[in-house]
């Protein structure tokens, strides 16, 4: 059977039409809205997706500004902990975004920043993270609110 990937997973990436068993595409890839059937509608708007996303990300001068800015500083972060100064949950790209645009009044598209590891202490730290497919350094200090 063909299908028409929308999401990138371990058989396919997004806009790859490929030949797959059909059990693994009714029972696994389908109702997990991984795929979908290759029909004309379905692979213009895979295709559109696709053009918006590119469109989003930001432009080469702005990213190498953005990328001097960001591993010359130190970014602060403020989350809850509990009792043992633990924190609730690991530090997500959303929070780093959200931080970037307070603190240094730069504005980020949400998908354009990937974290490489999970951050789930306090104090200071180096952690990688993707901007725009090129890998940065950022200093980062959590401290509780």
């Amino acid at each position: 059977m063909q299908i028409l990937f929308i999401k990138n997973c371990i058989h396919g990436r997004v806009g790859e039409i490929k030949e797959v068993k059909d059990g693994l595409a009714l029972n696994f890839l389908i109702p997990q809205k991984l795929a979908f059937l290759p029909t004309p509608t379905n692979i213009r708007l895979v295709q559109q997706n696709k053009q918006k996303d590119n469109k989003q990300l930001v432009d080469l001068p702005k990213q190498e500004k953005i990328i001097h800015i960001l591993t010359n500083a130190t970014l602060q972060i403020k989350v809850r902990v509990n009792d043992q100064n633990h924190l609730y949950a690991a530090i997500n790209e959303q929070q780093i975004v959200d931080s970037i645009k307070e603190q240094f009044k730069i504005d980020l598209p949400n998908k354009s920043l990937q974290i490489n590891q999970n951050v789930k202490k306090l104090g200071s730290q180096e952690i990688e993270i993707i901007l725009n497919k090129q890998a940065v350094k950022l200093k980062i200090n959590i401290s509780k609110k």
